[in-house]
């Protein structure tokens, strides 16, 4: 099986074990982008490894790699380690696209055998996609070894702190959080007691920050110790990495998802390669 790294990932192309496929990928004096196969892949089985994250040209370059590979006669497994726009997966509001349902039927026009996404946001996106949810556990086991109680940020991220907590034998808690206005996010509510407890927050990404800030600043007030953060994706949009290193947390533990040009010294980067390979042999 050949390996395809698009521009998004080439950050874990040594990480991985395998033979690597290549393509030419150039960009026109226009704009447009140009992808062409190099190797021969005619009736053989192709692992493509992506991202969506911004910007948009990651999913103008993944949906004309996947077209080409197609073309070529390949069989394609795609893996996604980070499904950009998942967070879009319901209308709120009059005149609002669905962009999760529009991405998606980007994927579904071809043929793919299995399609792998890392910690999906949301479950919602199998109502446009047939794709396998795959949750790194383990990697959450490693970063909760030295917390008393694990907490999810909000209800959504209830059942990935239970699912971890019952596996150490540590209590599950959740916060309440509303959203008044996109992109903002208040904790109001939290049903248990933290006081003189080290504190693991959980959660699938950290984007502005205000989610987990607000939850941990709720969780010192009422008198949790030592507050870690682990979450499977780093987006880090806007100021988030400012308002994180001023904050009280201790660590933030990521996987390496995606790549992270600038981190702070709070931050804790966990490949999350062994674990996903590992899950791949099992699947493929």
């Amino acid at each position: 099986m050949k390996l395809f790294f698009t521009s998004s990932t080439q950050h874990l192309k040594q990480q991985f074990h395998g033979l690597f496929g290549s393509y030419t990928l150039k960009k026109f004096s226009d704009g447009e982008w140009y992808v062409h196969i190099i190797d021969d892949v005619a009736q053989q089985n192709v692992l493509v490894i992506a991202a969506t994250n911004t910007p948009a040209d990651n999913y103008i370059e993944l949906l004309l790699l996947l077209d080409a590979l197609q073309r070529a006669g390949a069989y394609i497994t795609l893996v996604f380690m980070y499904y950009g726009y998942a967070r879009q997966d319901r209308i709120q509001q009059p005149g609002e696209a669905l962009s999760a349902q529009v991405l998606a039927y980007g994927f579904k026009q071809f043929t793919i055998k299995n399609i792998i996404i890392l910690h999906v946001h949301s479950e919602l996106l199998h109502n446009f996609l047939n794709f396998r949810n795959y949750i790194p556990y383990d990697y959450f086991y490693t970063c909760a070894q030295d917390s008393d109680i694990i907490v999810a940020p909000d209800k959504g991220a209830y059942t990935l702190a239970t699912v971890i907590a019952d596996k150490l034998g540590r209590e599950a808690l959740f916060l309440q959080k509303t959203h008044p206005h996109q992109e903002e996010s208040v904790v109001t509510l939290i049903n248990g007691n933290v006081a003189g407890k080290n504190v693991l927050l959980v959660d699938d990404m950290i984007s502005t920050a205000g989610t987990i800030i607000h939850a941990s600043t709720l969780l010192k007030e009422q008198g949790a110790l030592r507050i870690n953060i682990a979450v499977t994706h780093g987006i880090f949009a806007h100021d988030a990495l400012e308002k994180l290193q001023q904050s009280s947390i201790e660590t933030i533990y990521i996987t390496n998802s995606l790549s992270q040009p600038v981190l702070i010294p709070k931050i804790k980067v966990v490949t999350i390669i062994p674990w996903l390979e590992q899950y791949l042999i099992q699947q493929l």
